[in-house]
């Protein structure tokens, strides 16, 4: 694990998709597409897990909490 990700963090938010808002997807450098996905855990708690499938692999770029509201970041998805 990249970025000093604790990995049991990552193994108890990963799997509630349930609680999945919003999914980034991004082109990268090496031409790779990398998912951003974001997960509402609170009212105030906001965690991003970056990833990218490679082969038959899931690699994990970065387990981020977010302590604030992150609704300006995601105006560009709402209609």
């Amino acid at each position: 694990m990249r970025k000093s990700i604790p990995e049991e963090k990552f193994n108890e938010v990963f799997p509630q998709f349930d609680k999945v808002t919003t999914i980034e997807v991004e082109k990268m450098k090496k031409g790779d597409v990398g998912y951003e996905l974001f997960y509402k855990m609170s009212n105030n708690t906001t965690i991003s897990i970056g990833t990218i499938p490679k082969d038959n692999t899931l690699v994990i770029i970065h387990l981020i909490e977010y302590k604030r509201n992150l609704d300006y970041r995601f105006k560009k998805f709402k209609r």
